[in-house]
């Protein structure tokens, strides 16, 4: 239903009658938002011959008249809509105009600009990236052909709206009262005000808002090192020898029929090829069986046969993700099932179980205690969840007030990420008699298993310890591992080979597992294919057994030292604290932020840490993920970095870091100290 509330002002012609209409706009919005809160607009600058119109609820409608127009009056115009709609949260904005400046000032251009204008283009750009979605409907008045082709290509190219969907309508097609034309401009089924709320309820901050700036600012020729994301190869790590050879031969299989291809590959990769070839039913580009081709997942049970003892049930995924939203979708049912997920987290699993419509139960590690497991913090978490109305809150990750029919589940992901500890036996027996005694499902990612830094605490794997602790516990808890080619000395992401194991599952659950599976149809075969070698890499007596343990080995022990030397360096630099990374592939350190810093962040209208990490990012080209993405007790401050940056290239890296931390914690120095645990 239209808002019958307000009214189209008309053309305003002075400064006086500027501040009028203004002053009788905000009323009108008053009235129109039901009382709530107005933004602080500021009315005293010149804005002859604009008039605002708010049509409909979450419309906000602005014409420019391009006759004699004021220098910068357009940028004026659609800075003061963009604070509207960014306000109340609206998201249709529909600019009439045939003003080439209000082309320009969109597209973040114009000529002979002052610095009031050139202040004005900043806040556009600000305000358009803090605006989660805009429909802009750009209409050219009188019939101006010339600008609205110039409107569509202008816009369309505008790198400053990238969170912007840009419609265009000729006069012609808007015959007649624009208010009876809202049939065209309704939301489409697509649009963003129309989407299934629990995928708007999905965040991911590694790639976030310090992503999307970075990767603007790589656009714009800054040099930028990406460090937000655990991607090896992109990082300059090679890939390995011998499964790429593999891999390559079962790509174009016509290879193993020239005479000359032992001059190129070494006899065990072709044997190794035709032996998975052999499994297909017509080569890598023919589906296989939705849980993956039988005789690779026969290699992944011997895996997992010579590490914990007999293998149950075995999925073959597109990488470890697709296996966890897999499971977590089989366990909630609805918003009352709570998952427990370790605090810093993955943030796959915030963004799945919202998916899902679940709830996420928080457990918190113990930074003290190099992020160790304290198995009280999970059982108030527990506790507090199966309370009815109990509000949990993970500071600047999410909020909400549980109301929790059943705790289903706990994640456990070992090695961590992004804290990098390794659980030990102790703590992992530990997990599983609350597991056994709450009735929880047990959910162990363990994808970094291959990533271990230290001796002391090597990695052992969920179901060795559940198998070796004996009845019942070893045949009461449910356990669902996963496991990928991703990590480790693999580091083959573009890959997606990844697989879940089952244990102590009912079959007609592995059924529906199964049955949900089959509507993919299949696993990406090469991706499988991968994860075979993984698990059934060279062995001594094979040609490329020497090769492939130097290559590895020399990828494990570069990771052992580049985690020691982030570490050094973070604990070197003023108001930072950092555990050592004991597996995985990141450093997480802890920024103790003075309080003009905090106070900084909130006049900005950031999180303390993503403030922090914007800066860095602006000052050296360091793309780190804020903390408060993974999750962080309140008044704590961390980011993940991975510790994947070329070896040679660490040391610079640490004293770019280092020197913008000085710089930075000078610029906000306080004496009233700084935020820490």
């Amino acid at each position: 239903m239209r808002s019958s509330s307000m009214g189209a002002f008309g053309s305003i012609l002075d400064p006086q009658q500027t501040i009028q209409r203004l002053e009788e706009f905000i009323e009108g919005l008053k009235v129109s938002c039901r009382g709530n809160p107005l933004p602080e607009l500021p009315i005293d600058r010149q804005l002859p011959k604009i008039s605002w119109v708010a049509p409909e609820p979450g419309w906000l409608k602005f014409n420019v008249d391009g006759v004699a127009l004021p220098h910068g009056l357009a940028a004026e115009a659609i800075w003061q809509a963009l604070r509207i709609i960014l306000h109340f949260g609206w998201s249709r904005v529909i600019i009439e105009s045939d003003s080439k400046e209000s082309i320009d000032y969109l597209l973040g251009s114009g000529s002979m600009l002052h610095r009031e204008v050139e202040n004005l283009l900043e806040d556009i750009k600000r305000l358009s990236r803090d605006c989660a979605y805009l429909v802009f409907w750009y209409i050219p008045r009188l019939a101006n052909n010339e600008a609205y082709l110039e409107a569509e290509q202008a816009l369309s190219e505008s790198i400053h709206f990238s969170n912007c969907l840009f419609r265009f309508s000729s006069p012609i097609d808007l015959q007649g009262d624009l208010d009876d034309s809202y049939s065209i401009m309704s939301p489409k089924a697509l649009d963003y005000e129309a989407l299934n709320e629990n995928v708007k309820k999905v965040a991911y901050a590694v790639r976030g808002e310090l992503y999307l700036r970075a990767s603007e600012l790589q656009k714009e020729g800054k040099k930028i090192i990406f460090t937000n994301v655990g991607n090896p190869h992109a990082l300059g790590q090679k890939p390995l020898t011998f499964p790429r050879q593999v891999v390559a031969l079962c790509q174009a299989p016509f290879l193993l029929d020239d005479p000359n291809v032992g001059l190129v590959f070494p006899a065990d990769a072709i044997a190794r090829a035709k032996h998975y070839l052999s499994m297909t039913s017509g080569g890598l580009g023919a589906y296989s069986d939705s849980r993956g081709l039988p005789g690779i997942r026969k290699e992944v049970a011997e895996f997992i046969e010579r590490r914990d003892g007999d293998p149950e049930l075995i999925f073959l995924t597109d990488g470890a993700s697709k296996g966890v939203m897999q499971i977590l979708n089989t366990i909630i049912r609805g918003e009352l099932d709570g998952i427990l997920v370790p605090v810093p987290q993955y943030p796959l699993y915030s963004a799945a179980i919202s998916l899902f419509g679940g709830s996420l139960v928080p457990y918190y590690l113990e930074e003290t205690a190099n992020w160790d497991l304290d198995i009280n913090n999970i059982r108030q978490s527990v506790a507090q969840a199966r309370s009815r109305g109990i509000s949990v809150s993970i500071t600047n990750f999410i909020s909400f007030v549980l109301e929790i029919d059943q705790v289903r589940a706990m994640v456990i992901i070992n090695p961590g990420n992004p804290t990098g500890q390794c659980l030990s036996e102790a703590s992992l027996k530990e997990l599983l008699r609350f597991c056994w005694r709450e009735n929880l499902v047990l959910l162990a990612d363990e994808v970094y298993q291959q990533n271990i830094y230290q001796d002391e605490r090597p990695f052992i794997s969920a179901r060795k310890v559940l198998m070796d602790m004996g009845h019942p516990i070893s045949k009461d808890v449910q356990l669902v591992s996963f496991h990928t080619v991703s990590k480790g000395y693999w580091g083959e992401c573009g890959q997606r080979g990844g697989y879940f194991e089952m244990t102590n599952i009912p079959p007609q659950t592995v059924d529906e597992i199964y049955k949900v599976a089959s509507i993919s149809l299949s696993p990406n075969v090469p991706g499988q294919i991968f994860l075979g070698l993984m698990v059934n890499p060279p062995k001594p007596v094979d040609i490329s057994y020497l090769k492939f343990v130097t290559e590895s080995k020399g990828v494990l022990e570069s990771l052992r030292r580049r985690a020691q030397i982030m570490t050094d360096g973070f604990n070197s630099c003023r108001n930072v604290v950092c555990n050592f990374t004991e597996g995985a592939m990141y450093s997480f350190p802890q920024i103790r932020l003075p309080p003009k810093a905090i106070e900084a962040a909130k006049t900005a209208g950031k999180i303390p840490d993503v403030f922090y990490c914007l800066k860095l990012l602006e000052a050296t080209g360091i793309s780190t993920v804020p903390g408060s993405g993974f999750g962080q007790k309140e008044g704590v401050y961390h980011l993940r970095t991975t510790i994947l940056p070329a070896e040679e290239d660490m040391p610079a890296i640490m004293a770019s870091f280092k020197k913008f931390n000085d710089a930075f914690m000078k610029q906000y120095e306080d004496q009233r100290g700084y935020s820490r645990m």
